[in-house]
């Protein structure tokens, strides 16, 4: 499999992140809180509907500056993948809460 793009939205503190990787090998390097897990999560979560450690009840939601929840947000993360010589581009999202 190849991952060709990831899009994150909302997602685990990120707000709007694409990684565009083309299928190629890559290395993803930053300092702690960066997003190197989120990546990961957001692919796994579309993928196999849990994160990196294995939950699926993780949380998903974006804080703000303080540390709190930012409610009415829409968490999405859409990946495009090859896989047998086929594309495929598939998308999952959790609807707003609070407010």
């Amino acid at each position: 499999m190849k991952l060709l793009r990831e899009t994150l939205t909302n997602f685990k503190g990120i707000r709007d992140y694409t990684f565009s990787p083309q299928g190629g090998s890559v290395s993803v390097s930053g300092d702690n809180g960066s997003g190197k897990t989120s990546l990961l999560d957001g692919f796994l979560w579309v993928l196999l509907d849990r994160d990196s450690a294995g939950h699926r009840d993780f949380e998903l939601k974006t804080l703000d500056a303080s540390g709190a929840a930012i409610p009415m947000l829409e968490h999405s993360v859409e990946i495009d993948i090859e896989h047998q010589g086929r594309r495929r581009l598939q998308r999952l999202q959790a609807a707003p809460v609070g407010g």
